[in-house]
């Protein structure tokens, strides 16, 4: 099927029964998720669904094999999960992260740099919890990764936490520039990932970016 029409169906598969849009939908982002208008129309459709359809990735079989455009995927649906808000979700999220140190594999290190994007973006509500997630207080993870769990901590509020004492390490940029940096961080995802990578190490075509 021609690319034009591919989009029109992945733009109008909302009015198909949830189980053979994301069926559909799949198929469509595996095959063509590289492309940035494709990747909109295909979230467009799933508004909502976000959450479903990264736990659905997630449990692909060829998705243990870390590619550019997977990443990119990963990202875009954590932060529509995260834009959303839902309480339940991004307590999912940090389920899904909540592993053995050494088990951390570039799924959800995908997912936890989008959180800690995300965390920056001041103007995002931030959910309330009860209690403390018990993956903000290990300390068994390599200092990169513990650094952006503080950061992604700053999305959640919790009696003696705020989003004020997540971000209390200094910052080299400040408030609108955090918020500057998230937005073009989408925006590279969206236009340039498809070919430069998710962190711009490049490609066969593209060269790296720095």
């Amino acid at each position: 099927m021609p690319v034009e029409q591919t989009l029109q169906v992945a733009l109008s598969a909302s009015v198909l029964e949830k189980q053979s849009a994301q069926k559909l939908l799949t198929s469509i982002a595996l095959r063509y998720g590289d492309l940035p208008l494709m990747r909109d129309a295909i979230m467009s459709s799933i508004t909502n669904q976000e959450f479903d359809f990264l736990v659905h990735f997630l449990q692909l079989s060829n998705w243990p094999i870390a590619q550019s455009e997977k990443e990119i995927w990963i990202e875009t649906l954590t932060n529509a999960i995260v834009r959303k808000g839902n309480t339940n979700e991004m307590l999912g999220l940090l389920t899904r992260l909540d592993v053995d140190s050494r088990a951390l594999d570039w799924q959800q290190k995908a997912i936890l740099t989008a959180l800690a994007i995300q965390a920056k973006n001041k103007k995002l509500k931030r959910i309330s919890l009860e209690v403390t997630p018990k993956l903000f207080t290990r300390t068994d993870f390599d200092k990169p990764t513990a650094t952006r769990l503080q950061t992604a901590s700053a999305l959640f509020e919790w009696p003696g936490h705020t989003a004020q004492t997540a971000n209390a390490q200094q910052s080299l940029l400040n408030e609108e520039q955090q918020q500057q940096f998230a937005l073009g961080r989408q925006h590279y995802l969206t236009t340039c990932a498809g070919c430069h990578g998710s962190d711009g190490e490049g490609s066969i075509v593209l060269p790296l970016l720095w």
